[in-house]
């Protein structure tokens, strides 16, 4: 505890959104979290799903900071956030395994950002951050504006499974559930390799009539 209060006396909290100061432990401003809003809508998958809340609000600006500004220190507040809402749920898993990159999009990025949200999630619910589990053996390019059928067509056989999953709970990590195919395939991928359930945390989840957005 004292090293959180001293970094936050050496480098204040700021908000994930606008940078105003905020609390410590705190991911959002007064004014940035009141415009974030519950996910209501039904998820097209097997699975559990929990999120920080739709896509929306300060989930956006915060998202693409560190989705494709490098903010990579804006993973341990919102993946705090997400580990907040799988732990109210009551969800309880072994392994927790990110989404994966296609390696040209990781070597141009740097890193995934899926696996910094992963690896605090992993933290708060004592379980096993396996960043390696998953590999994506397909460039599939960019799935933003296509429909379920088309990203569905294009993700199949992309991923697949590298570490031990075998009669294990898996929770899957990722940044936006837009359709949710490529939480589906890598869901068929880790049952085919025996893991015992799979459930999902993303920060944030996109209605139907949002989904034509790009991240």
């Amino acid at each position: 505890m004292w090293i959180d209060l001293l970094g936050a006396l050496l480098a204040p909290e700021r908000c994930a959104a606008c940078d105003e100061p905020v609390p410590l432990h705190h991911a959002f401003c007064a004014c940035c979290a009141v415009s974030i809003e519950p996910a209501d809508f039904e998820a097209e998958l097997p699975g559990e799903v929990v999120e920080i809340g739709a896509f929306g609000g300060a989930l956006i600006p915060a998202l693409h900071r560190l989705k494709y500004q490098g903010r990579t220190d804006l993973g341990r507040p919102l993946g705090d956030l997400m580990a907040r809402a799988a732990l109210q749920q009551g969800l309880r898993v072994e392994q927790v395994i990110p989404v994966p990159l296609a390696p040209r999009r990781l070597q141009e990025r740097g890193y995934n950002q899926a696996a910094l949200l992963a690896a605090r999630v992993a933290r708060h619910l004592g379980a096993h951050h396996e960043p390696l589990a998953l590999q994506r053996r397909v460039e599939t390019g960019q799935l933003a504006h296509l429909d379920q059928h088309d990203r569905q067509a294009r993700i199949r056989g992309a991923f697949a499974c590298a570490r031990p999953v075998r009669g294990r709970s898996v929770l899957l990590v990722d940044d936006v559930m837009t359709t949710g195919s490529t939480l589906g395939e890598c869901t068929e991928v880790l049952y085919e390799a025996g893991a015992r359930s799979v459930a999902y945390c993303v920060a944030a989840r996109v209605e139907r009539r949002d989904r034509g957005f790009t991240r």
